[in-house]
């Protein structure tokens, strides 16, 4: 089955459609950002239901990337949008899953 990058997985859309993936076997990697903007009670609820698995030692805790600096010093902005990049990535990775399985992890 797939794995699918599911985000606002904490909401109710998105929470009822990761049950319907996992019933039907695919694997789902939820991502939500819980702020304060509305009541978060909800949306603790649907994550207290979530199994959480530890981070993978390449998982990137956190960023502070920006380009911004680059666009404003050089005149630079990328050629490739954030979605078509990661469309492009996940569609390398189904590619190369070989490759990937041979990742030694610590």
């Amino acid at each position: 089955m797939a794995t699918h990058l599911l985000t606002g997985a904490a909401g109710f859309i998105a929470a009822r459609v990761a049950e319907f993936l996992l019933a039907a076997g695919h694997t789902v990697i939820g991502v939500d950002n819980l702020n304060d903007a509305c009541d978060v009670r909800p949306k603790q609820w649907r994550q207290a239901q979530l199994d959480f698995r530890p981070l993978h030692p390449a998982d990137v805790p956190a960023t502070w990337a920006d380009i911004g600096k680059a666009e404003r010093l050089l005149g630079w902005r990328p050629q490739t949008s954030f979605r078509d990049g990661a469309a492009a990535l996940v569609e390398w990775y189904r590619e190369n899953r070989a490759w990937a399985k041979d990742v030694a992890t610590i």
